[in-house]
């Protein structure tokens, strides 16, 4: 496990909750992650 590709993750879903960004502006190799990320958030 990369610890700090999770962490990436974790920040990008974050600023998305708080609006600071968009999932278009993830990079494409993560961006399912964090999209599952947020859905699991969310749930």
């Amino acid at each position: 496990m990369n610890l700090d590709l999770d962490r990436i993750k974790e920040t990008y879903a974050e600023l998305i909750r708080r609006g600071e960004k968009t999932i278009e502006q993830v990079p494409t190799k993560i961006r399912e992650d964090v999209q599952e990320l947020l859905e699991n958030n969310n749930a």
